[in-house]
């Protein structure tokens, strides 16, 4: 049970970083200081990509998913024991 959600924990973070690298890339082509904002503070491209949700796609909806099921299973191997 803990490898089944290590490895879930692992995919849900490849997930989220492969969200952030497609909003770094939007943020870069809309300006370069969004860009390095994005780049320092990834909760600052999650609501960039909020808010320019037309330009981003689904993204958003995706990233924000991932980064509740990362906390859902966050506490679940904490709470498990070992």
């Amino acid at each position: 049970m803990l490898l089944l959600v290590a490895i879930l924990g692992i995919l849900v973070g490849l997930v989220s970083l492969v969200c952030w690298i497609m909003t770094l890339i939007k943020m870069f082509s809309s300006g370069i200081l969004t860009g390095v904002l994005g780049l320092i503070c990834a909760l600052y491209a999650l609501i960039w990509a909020w808010q320019n949700r037309p330009e981003t796609g689904p993204i958003a909806p995706i990233w924000t998913v991932c980064v509740l099921f990362s906390l859902v299973l966050n506490v679940l191997l904490r709470t498990v024991p070992r």
